[in-house]
Order: C-alpha cells, then structure tokens, then sequence
C-alpha cells in the first residue's frame, strides 16, 4: 500500500463512484458514437451494467451518510443556467468574437448547424 493513502471505506467509494461516473460517461460517448449496430449494443449493454453499479453504490454511501447531495437555492440554480447557457454560445459560436455565420472554420467541415450530429473537426 502506497504511503499517506487514506483506506477507509468512505474513501474507496468515493473513489470508485467518481471513477465509476467517468467510466459511465466514456461508455455512453462511445455507444453514441458506435457505428456497428453489434458493437453499439455491446456498449450499450455495458454501460447499463454500469449505470446500475453506480446507482448500487451511490445508494449504498447514501444510506450510509457518505454522500447527501443538498437541494440547490434557486440562485444556485440561475447561477449555473447562466454559466451554461454563456458556455453553450462561445462553443456553438453564436457570440464568438470574429466568427461570421455561415463561414466554415478551418478545420471543420460545412454540414449541419452547431450542436447536431455534424460539424466535427476533420482529421
């Protein structure tokens, strides 16, 4: 055992729910990205399995006492929306200083509006 590393039960979870939830994300992204129908419901598959061993463990710190998500204050919850919504226009370029609508950017390909299925960078 690595020196200094805490071991106790409420640590392990935690760190197993946050790689759990990274690893939930990768397998959504892939199953959606997945152009062989075999291979997409095989992630699909497992990223169900995980899902289900994240609520598994998420309920488990929950009973626990480890992990008690708190009701956001409507203020909280503005504050985000907005920091979403100014994310959400600099990445679709509805604001981005010096970019014309209907220009394509180097290194992205002319197809479907911002936030679709198109519009990736080329390779």
């Amino acid at each position: 055992m690595l020196k200094n590393m805490p071991s106790d039960d409420k640590t392990l979870a935690t760190d197993g729910l946050i790689s759990m939830k990274y690893i939930t994300s990768n397998y959504h992204t892939a199953s959606s990205e997945a152009a062989n129908e075999s291979l997409k419901k095989d992630l699909m598959d497992i990223y169900r399995d995980e899902q289900n061993n994240l609520s598994r463990l998420f309920s488990v710190m929950q009973n626990r006492g480890w992990y008690s998500p708190q009701v956001a204050d409507s203020n909280q919850v503005n504050q985000v929306r907005q920091q979403y919504e100014a994310q959400s226009q600099v990445a679709f370029g509805a604001t981005q200083p010096g970019v014309q609508p209907g220009v394509v950017q180097p290194g992205f390909q002319q197809g479907p509006r911002p936030g679709t299925a198109g519009n990736r960078p080329t390779v």
